[in-house]
């Protein structure tokens, strides 16, 4: 499908949102259990934990936090930035959305 959106074939770019999975492609998340329905007290946190179990599960999940993390620690950047990073080189992606919340969960130093 990537070759349909290639820039220079048809000049097309994707701007994307969701590369982090509204926060939980984070430290936050690695070796932690599986979180309750309940305790994803957002419909963005429920949504992407949707998109988790429909990839493979909250096990293999960790596998890929893990894997993201020694990345992560060889470039002293943070899991989401590498998550970042990869959708970025992306022959057809533009640019990226990251979610901020305001006073909550801006990241703009690790963002930068």
């Amino acid at each position: 499908m990537q070759e349909y959106f290639h820039r220079s074939r048809y000049r097309i770019t994707l701007l994307t949102y969701g590369t982090v999975l509204g926060g939980q492609l984070a430290e936050k998340y690695l070796g932690q259990p599986e979180p309750t329905r309940r305790a994803l007290n957002t419909a963005s946190l429920q949504k992407y934990r949707n998109m988790i179990d429909a990839w493979g599960g909250w096990a293999l999940f960790q596998q890929l936090l893990a894997v993201l993390k020694t990345i992560a620690d060889r470039h002293r950047v943070s899991i989401a930035n590498v998550g970042v990073r990869y959708v970025l080189d992306r022959p057809a992606v533009a640019g990226v959305i990251v979610g901020a919340r305001l006073g909550v969960a801006e990241h703009l130093a690790d963002n930068a």
